[in-house]
């Protein structure tokens, strides 16, 4: 058993990547695109829905990067925090790759036990033997 919850980790941070990268692409490149768009059809309000969803992705994406330094982290209480935050902002990305990879992430975080210390003892004392003369 690790130290850390490495899988989950892995999971959550992969999620964050995704939705962060989303959330750019849509916002830099989305916007022109979308503008140009929205002018033929003449709805220009679309533009700002789909912005504020690449604004919200990045948000979302941001805080599953903070969610998987967390779980990295290997104490109990931030692994279970970062495992409810990778959960709660995974679904609300609403990004269907997000979900599943920030859903079992965070499960895993929210299952994973710290490993049991060995715990080493020394033996009894022997009482020492008088000598006898």
């Amino acid at each position: 058993m690790s130290n850390k919850p490495i899988a989950s980790f892995i999971l959550v941070l992969i999620a964050a990547i995704i939705d962060f990268i989303t959330g750019l692409v849509i916002l830099a490149g989305g916007s022109i695109a979308v503008s140009m768009v929205s002018r033929q059809l003449g709805v220009p309000w679309i533009v700002g829905i789909i912005m504020m969803f690449a604004v919200w992705w990045i948000i979302c994406g941001g805080l599953l990067i903070l969610a998987s330094i967390w779980i990295n982290s290997g104490e109990p209480g931030k692994v279970r925090n970062g495992g409810i935050i990778a959960i709660i902002f995974g679904i609300l990305s609403l990004n269907i790759l997000v979900i599943i990879l920030s859903i079992i992430g965070g499960v895993l975080a929210l299952t994973w036990k710290p490993p049991q210390g060995n715990i080493v003892t020394a033996p009894p004392e022997q009482p020492e033997a008088e000598e006898v003369i």
